[in-house]
């Protein structure tokens, strides 16, 4: 079934290059799916960064477009308009096609914040050296979401009385999805599940559902979700900053969260990315912790790598950055940021 869907997909690639007609030479072509908040910021500073090291880029948005973004990459590569493609994929199940394509002209591919298949990477390297993947480790980011909770519902023996509300010792859930099949999603989710059974918590998951990392469907969601469960919600998980502030907007608007100095929250809400937003949110005692999302560490090596592939230099241990040799994947830790606001009630010591 796979093969087929691949064939079917490369020659989908094949016809759409037959329209391609790009002209103008550039160091660096970048492929991004969506101008999300957390990938809007990741590509600014990859664009800085590109400035200032005098490359010349082009970027496409593909703005959720999986054939639009498959014409783009295909007439970069057979116009040899670019040098090196930067890909942040609308959905990672692409990769394989995109990869051949590629290789067919031995372009270099460094992948970014959706990470192709493990075997799609392992067979592509066999062909293209060059190949690389750069982003976050969503298992760390949900463990990191876990011990935040922790902090906040004391001993799983003994739990926060203010926040197991019908004090049975279980956490009752929301779990707030980013986007189905994407890798971050059922990592992060995973993560901070497995992280909690691991420190003795028993949770209930109330429901979850997907919102593909938008604001606007999570404070929809939410809204419908607080009419289902109300008091019964005793923490809310997001995979992202952007779901969590819509969730919360959706407590303000129902008058559930109170933007008080002092005021307690019913339930904290955790988010991931630590955007510029997310801990605004924070510091307004609105949300209760991220997990940041080392953005700029992630550009910083995506650019060298960049630099490396484009110097034609050897890409070995001395690179500052720590490489899988299994994948070609660099992943970059980031760390929990938790409110120091009265808003949130935590266990006496």
């Amino acid at each position: 079934m796979k093969k087929n869907r691949l064939f079917a997909l490369l020659g989908m690639l094949s016809l759409l290059g037959l329209s391609s007609c790009g002209n103008n030479k550039v160091d660096v072509s970048i492929f991004i799916y969506n101008n999300d908040t957390f990938v809007s910021s990741l590509l600014a500073s990859l664009e800085t960064s590109l400035t200032e090291a005098d490359y010349l880029y082009s970027t496409h948005n593909a703005q959720l477009s999986q054939i639009e973004q498959n014409d783009a990459i295909v007439s970069a590569i057979d116009s040899d308009s670019s040098s090196l493609l930067l890909i942040n994929m609308v959905d990672r199940l692409s990769a394989s096609a995109i990869i051949e394509k590629a290789a067919t002209k031995n372009k270099p591919i460094i992948f970014f914040n959706r990470e192709p298949l493990l075997e799609d990477m392992q067979k592509g390297l066999e062909e293209n050296p060059s190949l690389y993947y750069v982003g976050t480790n969503p298992a760390f980011e949900g463990q990191a979401q876990a011990e935040m909770i922790s902090s906040l519902f004391s001993s799983p023996d003994n739990l926060n009385s203010f926040y197991d509300k019908n004090g049975d010792g279980i956490i009752q859930t929301i779990l707030i999805k980013g986007e189905i099949g994407h890798q971050d999603t059922e990592n992060r989710c995973n993560g901070v599940l497995q992280s909690l059974a691991s420190l003795g918590y028993q949770t209930e998951i109330l429901t979850s559902t997907y919102c593909d990392w938008d604001r606007q469907m999570a404070y929809e969601s939410m809204s419908e979700l607080y009419e289902n469960f109300g008091s019964e919600i005793e923490l809310v998980i997001s995979n992202n900053d952007d779901m969590a502030i819509g969730a919360i907007d959706a407590m303000l608007a129902l008058e559930v969260f109170k933007e008080e100095e002092d005021y307690l929250q019913p339930f904290p809400v955790l988010g991931v990315d630590g955007t510029e937003i997310g801990l605004n949110y924070i510091e307004r005692g609105l949300m209760f912790g991220t997990v940041k999302n080392e953005g700029s560490k992630q550009a910083d090596a995506i650019i060298k790598l960049t630099q490396a592939i484009l110097a034609n230099v050897t890409i070995d241990s001395s690179f500052p950055y720590t490489i899988n040799s299994e994948n070609h994947a660099i992943y970059c830790l980031g760390e929990g940021i938790m409110s120091s606001k009265s808003n949130f009630q935590f266990p006496e010591n």
